[in-house]
């Protein structure tokens, strides 16, 4: 019982000293977004234009991707909010260092796309 309660205190201490910062949630939402485009244009055969995409994602991503990435803190781990047309979606965690976007989000980059059509 001991030995458990160590464990679980060590974790929680662990999980608070490498929970992501906004920033990160940020970057991995960032990314997230690049690799739909990347795969939307694959899929329309439009490899070539790859590397203009990328480039609009970078200048556009800190205005625009950055205003709608959120972070809710709960100390030992983090949750990746995103606004949507539909209101605030859980679009991902961050825990131990790194954030995890949820495939999901694809579907709400997809709605995005069409809102701002």
């Amino acid at each position: 019982m001991k030995t458990t309660l160590v464990v679980i205190l060590l974790l929680a201490i662990v999980g608070f000293a490498t929970n992501p910062d906004l920033a990160k949630h940020q970057n991995a939402a960032k990314e997230a977004f690049k690799e739909k485009m990347d795969s939307e244009l694959d899929e329309n055969g439009m490899k070539g234009l790859k590397g203009l995409a990328n480039m609009a994602t970078e200048l556009l991503s800190p205005s625009i991707l950055n205003a709608l990435v959120s972070r809710e803190n709960y100390f030992i781990l983090s949750l990746t909010k995103v606004e949507t047309a539909e209101g605030l979606k859980t679009a991902g965690i961050g825990i131990f260092g790194q954030v995890i976007i949820f495939s999901s989000l694809e579907e709400d980059f997809k709605k995005m796309e069409i809102d701002g059509l």
